[in-house]
């Protein structure tokens, strides 16, 4: 009897996890899609709202840890199914139409109040769950890792955001969308509290989990049919002994290899999206890509190779970087009689998208990865994924909050890759440091020199992205924008002046005097707007209503 009750809690467990992580991520595609199109329907909203989750993923992790230190059973089952209920009376999500802006002014801050006010008691709540239910889990099965049990609930995030696009988005408005994910918060809610409930008395009840079988307890699959082999090898892997506290320079792993992932995850999210339309399946795929590394990491320790993922990593990122040199590389090439052009390969946008889609995935393999390497024994659990969410915040913060204020251009990818390629070298470096080669000094003084001149060229690379024709540049909230002057060296007639916003020519003029007046862009004579002036004959002066806004398209 005692068996079928242990399987039973850890399948209510895994369906728990599986459902709050699923709606935990889908209401990010669904409230961001609502509030678009009152804050410019441009990429920053999506990173404040990324930033908005990530800092209440924060909270949720904290209280899961805190409220886990509380010394009664009951005061923690009675706190927990108490905030539940709270979070479900403040259901529906969809935001009502006051919150609308009426004009521009601090549109992060209003994005955080709007998303606070209408999500973010049931966001907290989902937030907290899978920390604590591992908890739980590993207190009454403490045969059974419950590390596997957050790769399983990355798997319905990468779910929920997967479906989204293609099922959700298409087949309801988001009027729909909210009070679907409404109903099935509630339904989490029941299913929450009374495993809290059962939890709860079956802490009071110490030989339930200790007559268990482990043969009785719910797997979430796995490549091996050894049923400790994953937690054998990650002992092995790691070398920790599970009665150590964790040391500093550990913690400081679980923080700062999640905020380089955080950090990556927005940059390239920004980059991606800054020339495309901001519509949530661009979202939704380095999000995908990002959970997907947690799932794979956090699976199987055998997953991750470490020598394969650094070199691999540090490959794409020095490829990256030659092709942001593809001017440099082409000249030097050119003076060996080497004629090719970089940029017929790296035109495409599907192409660039790709690319830089590879690159997130690779980067956040080799920051999971390490931090799998790093994970404590469960009795750190919840101070693991406190740390692990605090460092995700904080790669948000930088990106969102900081960058906006420091920088006049998108500097968060750069630093990024910059990161990343050091991250790569050194793990690759750690990984080769027992060879015959490493132990020898000429050994090390050619990988630190090769290291070096590898690392200068990507840190070269980002110098790039500094327009030297630029006149002046200024980022806000919508984006970034640029004043450039380009030479005629042959015919100063054709020298012009222009406005970019990101790389996107938005209006050009002449700065010969005889030519200031042309129209040029979407105003030239072979434009549609020029062509149907020209063709309207008509003997009074032509009275023309145009609409638009600023140098953009008529």
């Amino acid at each position: 009897m005692a068996n079928n009750k242990t399987a039973t809690f850890a399948w209510w467990c895994a369906a728990t996890i599986f459902l709050s992580a699923f709606l935990l991520s889908q209401v990010q595609p669904i409230i961001s899609k609502m509030i678009l199109p009152w804050f410019g329907a441009g990429p920053a909203v999506w990173t404040a709202c990324m930033l908005f989750f990530q800092v209440t993923l924060l909270g949720g992790y904290a209280y899961a840890h805190f409220i886990e230190r509380l010394p009664s059973p009951r005061w923690r089952m009675g706190v927990h199914i108490a905030l539940i209920v709270i979070a479900a009376l403040t259901l529906p999500i969809t935001p009502h139409v006051s919150w609308k802006p009426l004009d521009g002014n601090q549109p992060t801050l209003r994005i955080l109040t709007l998303l606070a006010g209408n999500v973010g008691l049931p966001y907290f709540v989902l937030a907290s769950t899978g920390p604590l239910v591992q908890a739980w889990f590993s207190r009454l099965v403490p045969d059974r890792s419950p590390y596997r049990l957050y790769a399983l609930s990355n798997v319905g995030s990468l779910g929920a955001l997967l479906t989204y696009p293609f099922v959700f988005e298409p087949l309801m408005t988001t009027s729909w969308q909210g009070a679907m994910w409404s109903g099935a918060f509630a339904i989490f809610a029941v299913l929450c509290a009374s495993l809290a409930w059962a939890t709860f008395r079956a802490g009071r009840q110490p030989n339930v989990a200790t007559e268990a079988s482990p043969d009785d307890v719910v797997k979430i699959p796995t490549p091996s049919d050894e049923p400790d082999h994953d937690r054998l090898i990650e002992a092995k892997l790691v070398d920790i002994d599970p009665l150590e506290r964790p040391s500093l320079e550990r913690r400081l792993a679980w923080l700062l290899l999640p905020a380089l992932a955080s950090m990556m995850l927005l940059a390239i999210t920004n980059h991606v999206c800054q020339d495309v339309a901001v519509v949530p399946f661009f979202w939704v795929a380095p999000l995908g890509l990002y959970l997907l590394s947690f799932i794979i990491c956090f699976d199987n320790s055998l997953w991750y190779r470490r020598l394969i993922f650094g070199l691999v990593t540090m490959d794409a990122v020095l490829l990256l970087a030659i092709t942001q040199l593809d001017e440099v590389v082409q000249d030097l090439l050119a003076k060996i009689g080497v004629e090719f052009d970089i940029s017929v390969y790296t035109g495409e946008l599907w192409i660039e998208a790709t690319m830089y889609l590879s690159m997130l995935f690779l980067v956040c393999m080799v920051c999971h990865g390490e931090l799998v390497r790093c994970k404590p024994p469960a009795q750190w659990l919840t101070s693991f994924y406190l740390m692990v969410s605090a460092g995700g915040a904080l790669g948000g913060i930088f990106v969102a909050l900081i960058c906006p204020q420091v920088f006049s251009t998108h500097m968060e990818l750069g630093i990024g890759l910059v990161a990343s390629f050091m991250l790569a070298t050194g793990v690759v470096w750690d990984d080769i440091a027992s060879t015959w080669a490493m132990k020898q000094i000429w050994g090390k003084a050619v990988a630190v020199s090769c290291a070096f001149l590898l690392l200068l060229v990507v840190v070269r690379a980002q110098f790039e992205i500094l327009n030297s024709d630029a006149l002046f540049t200024v980022r806000n909230f919508y984006g970034v924008l640029t004043v450039e002057q380009i030479l005629d060296e042959e015919d100063p007639e054709f020298d012009i002046r222009r406005l970019l916003n990101g790389r996107i020519l938005h209006g050009s003029q002449f700065l010969a005097q005889n030519r200031n007046k042309d129209a040029t862009t979407y105003y030239n004579p072979e434009s549609g707007i020029g062509m149907a002036i020209t063709h309207l004959v008509t003997p009074d002066p032509m009275r023309v209503a145009v609409v638009g806004l600023g140098t953009g398209t008529i």
